[in-house]
This record gives structure tokens, sequence and C-alpha cells, in this order.
């Protein structure tokens, strides 16, 4: 077994898909230590930017993930632009959330 990180954590979220990426998403104790790392099936380690409004899903097939919101949840795919970055561009998607009881469809 290997440790994936070094810090204490309030809590922690792990996701994974078919090639065999993993999302690790943590908490610390203070504000803003939020961390989001994808893991690749090649052990290439990359930090996500991301705000999130509760646990990320990386899509099964690979190339995305879903990121929860407070209006919703946003689809976003996963582009490595320029080849060296160690940064992931993601693009945003929104899915509204489902209407209220009172709300017409």
């Amino acid at each position: 077994m290997r440790q994936l990180i070094n810090d204490n954590v309030l809590f922690g979220h792990l996701s994974s898909n078919l090639n065999g990426d993993l999302l690790v998403q943590t908490g610390g104790f203070l504000p803003e230590t939020e961390r989001n790392e994808l893991i690749q099936a090649n052990g290439k380690r990359r930090q996500l930017d991301l705000p999130s409004a509760g646990p990320m899903e990386l899509l099964p097939g690979g190339g995305g993930l879903v990121v929860p919101s407070y209006d919703g949840i946003n689809l976003m795919p996963l582009a490595n632009k320029g080849g060296t970055s160690s940064r992931f561009q993601a693009t945003v998607s929104s899915v509204p959330s489902a209407p209220h009881q009172d709300e017409p469809c």
C-alpha cells in the first residue's frame, strides 16, 4: 500500500475511471486547503484548480469529470493543452438542477 498524500486532511474523496486514472479530492482543517489531484494511469500527477460544491466524479470512459455546483452539476472535459503543462484546462457545460415542486417542468 502506498500513501497518496502527506498532509493531514479532514475529508478525502476518491474517484477512478476505466482508464486507471484516480482523482483524489481532499480538504484540510483550515479554510482554502482543498486539493484536487488527478493521478493518471501512467503515474503522472496533475493538480486541478476546480471549485466544487461537493465530491467530484471522473467519467467512467475517461476524458472528463462531473463537478457539483450550487446551481446543479458541470460536465468538464479535461484537455492537456500544450503537452508540457502540469495543469489541465477544463471547459464547463452546465446541467441545471431539477426544478422545485412549485416550478413548472
